[in-house]
């Protein structure tokens, strides 16, 4: 009888510690954000095709589309000539070489926790297709782009694999669908 109650508290034990741990949050916040209710008006350089227009404004309604949205993403409807990370108060998406490394990268000014300006370089060292699912070899805009909108809106990495904010993608892989992890991030950001 005790050998029995000893297994049921043990197994009851593991089954509350296993639902503990799937509650965990995996998401991180960067030090800064926009101040609630802004619009992040962004302008994309002139050499990204009319597909990756669209494969980036469908990274924006990711984050546009979140209950209780503090901010929105928006496309000014002007292009940039942009190639490098410049503090100009232009928000800019634009394309560059930069070697071996990140696939895009987000560069963000603030002015202590408020962020006021951001520019996102998409790394074209790499195939990056603007097609869903991405071309065979190439790594996915859409997902990349909804990544580092979640950088601008002030989150960090997320140590969840299927998270949009996890830091890494293999060639091939969509992931720009918002996971529950990215959201509770997003709603955890200091507003």
């Amino acid at each position: 009888m005790n050998i029995r109650k000893l297994i049921i508290t043990i197994l009851i034990f593991v089954l509350c510690s296993v639902s503990i741990v799937n509650f965990a949050e995996a998401y991180s916040l960067e030090g800064y954000h926009w101040p609630t209710n802004t619009t992040y008006w962004y302008v994309p350089g002139s050499d990204i095709s009319s597909d990756g227009i669209y494969a980036i404004t469908l990274a924006d309604n990711q984050w546009n589309n979140i209950q209780n949205k503090k901010i929105s993403l928006v496309n000014n409807g002007q292009r940039c000539l942009t190639k490098q990370f410049t503090y100009d108060g232009v928000n800019e998406i634009f394309k560059n070489n930069m070697g071996a490394g990140y696939l895009a990268e987000t560069q963000s000014w603030s002015n202590g926790s408020n962020e006021t300006e951001a520019d996102i370089v998409i790394n074209v060292y790499y195939s990056i297709s603007a097609t869903t699912p991405p071309a065979p070899g190439s790594y996915h805009l859409t997902s990349m782009i909804t990544h580092e909108f979640g950088h601008v809106a002030g989150l960090g990495h997320s140590t969840y694999s299927t998270a949009v904010m996890y830091p890494t993608f293999a060639q091939g892989e969509v992931r720009y669908i918002l996971s529950s992890d990215d959201i509770s991030g997003y709603n955890h950001i200091q507003w």
